[in-house]
């Protein structure tokens, strides 16, 4: 192999490798705190579906933000994600799982480390039936 030769296949090799670290996603970690910031943003302390959440992209930039990064593309990846963050304290938020519904999970998500912040009680939500409206 020639001096040249060695010398551009350097040079592609530090291309591809600039490329690459530009083009890689951000590290896990990262991107779930900044999910979870942006969930905390949307929906605040009050319970909610993934559904609702991910309707609210629709509208708002910061949250279409995170759920590109995170790869969320539907509401069900979003459900997912959270089941899959469920527990966890990240970025000083922990999200729970506190009922279910007809929809599915409900969800709630706290900033912890913040007085009378106490992470949510899982609970049943009954969703009203025939015999329950008469």
């Amino acid at each position: 192999m020639t001096a040249e030769t060695e010398d551009l296949l350097r040079a592609i090799l530090a291309e591809l490798r600039t490329l690459n670290a530009r083009l890689a996603p951000a590290p896990p970690a990262e991107a779930d705190a900044a999910l979870l910031r942006a969930v905390v943003s949307a929906a605040g302390r009050r319970a909610f579906s993934s559904r609702e959440v991910f309707e609210l992209g629709a509208s708002r930039a910061d949250l279409a933000a995170a759920f590109e990064t995170s790869g969320v593309d539907d509401a069900r990846k979003l459900g997912k994600a959270l089941q899959r963050l469920a527990g966890q304290r990240i970025g000083g938020v922990l999200v729970s799982r506190v009922g279910q519904d007809g929809a599915g999970s409900v969800w709630r998500v706290d900033r912890m480390g913040v007085v009378g912040v106490t992470p949510a009680t899982p609970t049943k939500v009954i969703a009203p039936t025939r015999a329950g409206r008469e």
